[in-house]
């Protein structure tokens, strides 16, 4: 068999070399790095979401420019918080509170009327307390980092050796 000239072989090298690498990069790195992408998306999409939800949830916000806006334009910015909210609960919560907020609005042209003004600080306490619940839920599925397939691994194990035990531990008692 022929033996190949160095500098033929050489170019071999590199060519496999690179073959090698453009795999590599192909099957592992760019799946993380579009995962990555999307990770730092996703938590730029919910923060600016939640941002203007949260300015629509506190009072403040609320008094000064959300009174304003159409009762449509409120639902619409409540709908797109949502649609980022896996929790149903809390999704219903924050519709809860947008259509407080659009009575409230209704209360507010007549504040003058005493009993417009009482109903104007039930929509006003029942806002404020679920509002601040709300909020800090938002904040904590924002700041919640999202997990890993090592950390979701390992939370099966978890609850596969907690049912054990309990099956276990159900036998036992019987």
């Amino acid at each position: 068999m022929a033996e190949w000239p160095p500098l033929l072989q050489l170019f071999a090298a590199f060519g496999v070399g690179g073959i090698f690498v453009k795999l590599l990069d192909l099957i592992f790195l760019q799946p993380q790095t579009e995962r990555r992408e999307y990770r730092n998306w996703l938590r730029e999409k919910r923060f600016m979401t939640y941002s203007e939800l949260i300015d629509l949830l506190t009072w403040e916000g609320a008094k000064r420019e959300n009174l304003g806006l159409s009762y449509s334009e409120i639902r619409g910015k409540a709908i797109r918080a949502s649609i980022l909210i896996e929790d149903e609960e809390l999704q219903q919560l924050i519709t809860f509170c947008i259509s407080e907020i659009s009575v409230a609005a209704g209360y507010r042209k007549e504040l003058n009327d005493p009993e417009m003004l009482k109903k104007y600080m039930e929509v006003y306490v029942t806002v404020s307390r679920y509002g601040s619940h709300i909020i800090e839920r938002l904040k904590r599925d924002l700041l919640t980092p999202p997990p890993t397939r090592i950390s979701m691994f390992w939370e099966w194990i978890k609850n596969r050796l907690r049912k054990t035990w309990k099956w276990t531990k159900n036998s036992d008692s019987q």
